[in-house]
């Protein structure tokens, strides 16, 4: 079971599909070509290189942690998309990386 002190909030996952990916970013633009073609089949493609899943709630803005363990180091990923972890520190959030256009 996964407590709030073992999380560090990392940033925010917005969806306005209902869907989010767990994809590297090399390969997102496959995921998003396959979901041009056709709404809503990225969720049942198996792709090999990127995991998508539904969000139960739907459209929304998700909080994103890292799992750390005892010793500090990154062993997971949380996305809480039923707000389990509200009360978590969300105040030393990380400064945006900038992306080339």
């Amino acid at each position: 079971m996964i407590t709030s002190e073992e999380l560090e909030f990392v940033g925010l996952l917005g969806t306005d599909t209902g869907r989010v990916a767990i994809v590297d970013p090399c390969y997102a633009a496959q995921v998003a070509d396959a979901e041009a073609r056709e709404p809503g089949s990225a969720e049942y493609i198996d792709f090999e290189y990127a995991t998508v899943t539904p969000t139960p709630p739907g459209d929304g803005i998700y909080d994103v942690f890292n799992v750390r363990d005892e010793r500090g180091r990154v062993v997971g990923i949380y996305v809480d998309l039923a707000g389990q972890f509200a009360d978590a520190d969300t105040d030393e959030s990380p400064a945006p990386a900038k992306v080339a256009a």
